[in-house]
């Protein structure tokens, strides 16, 4: 199933069955796909920042390998 990271939009909280019915965090969360995430996204409750997310962990993935591989100091 395809997953989307969706940040709701400014002062709205937006109920979220893929967080145990916790409401969709203010700083975005991955759903699974869904008629009512399309809803959400026609109606402009959400906007989609997949792509930003998936560019912001591949940064923080690098930067954690580049850590793995320098030698610590004593």
């Amino acid at each position: 199933m395809a997953r989307l990271f969706l940040k709701p939009a400014p002062g709205l909280k937006i109920p979220s069955a893929d967080h145990g019915g916790a409401d969709l965090p203010a700083d975005g969360g991955w759903v699974n796909t869904s008629t009512y995430w399309q809803r959400r996204l026609a109606d402009l409750d959400v906007s989609d920042d997949t792509d930003e997310q998936l560019k912001r962990e591949a940064v923080e993935e690098q930067a954690a390998a580049k850590r793995a591989k320098t030698p610590k100091e004593s």
